[in-house]
């Protein structure tokens, strides 16, 4: 897959929050397919906030609430930012599930004291509540739960699914990986071929 990453800058708004419990002890990378607008919106708050539950006066009528967004997430080393590697096994794995079918990737990172529940059977409800209690879980469906409160954001790309490869020529005056743009022998062939300019008279 090909994408436009964009590590994120260390201010304040994109600061690491303290891990879960206050002890660094797990370490998750973490990324999450969204829709443009969506990640406008998580990139001027600097927070992926936790996923919908509808509240109702009555207790029997209202969702379980929840605690953290669904990602595709890998446990790695102990560490305060995803090694590259990881981050391109997981927007590779992106392509082939649900939560990356979108045209923006959010990369994050968790950090927590415990380890993660995993659930082989059981619906999200179950996994949103360990989650409170431990910080992270993994459901049945393989997404993994994080606490909101302490996920913090490290990059955005942008997936470029459409490029046409085929249309690529490499040459020694344009490098291979500078997908952007055709190689210059075609854009002066392309223009040869043109006819000359002539002065065009209109009869009024």
């Amino acid at each position: 897959m090909l994408a436009l990453v964009f590590p994120l800058p260390s201010t304040s708004r994109f600061s690491l929050p303290e891990p879960f419990k206050g002890k660094h002890y797990v370490t998750w990378a973490l990324i999450q397919g969204i829709p443009l607008e969506s990640a406008q919106n998580i990139l001027l708050e600097g927070f992926i906030r936790p996923a919908n539950w509808s509240y109702n006066r009555d207790l029997s009528k209202s969702d379980v609430p929840t605690f953290g967004a669904f990602y595709l997430g890998r446990e790695i080393s102990k560490d305060n930012s995803i090694p590259e590697r990881a981050a391109r096994e997981l927007m590779d794995s992106s392509q082939k599930r649900g939560k990356g079918q979108q045209k923006v990737l959010i990369g994050a990172l968790y950090r927590g004291a415990e380890n993660h529940i995993s659930y082989k059977a059981g619906g999200s409800e179950t996994a949103q509540m360990a989650v409170a209690n431990s910080g992270i879980a993994t459901t049945s469906e393989k997404h993994a739960i994080a606490h909101s409160n302490h996920v913090g954001l490290q990059f955005f790309a942008f997936k470029w699914q459409n490029l046409p490869i085929d249309d690529l020529e490499d040459n020694d005056e344009s490098s291979s990986e500078n997908f952007n743009y055709r190689g210059k022998r075609r854009r002066t062939q392309d223009r040869a071929d043109e006819p000359p300019e002539s002065t065009h008279i209109c009869d009024r």
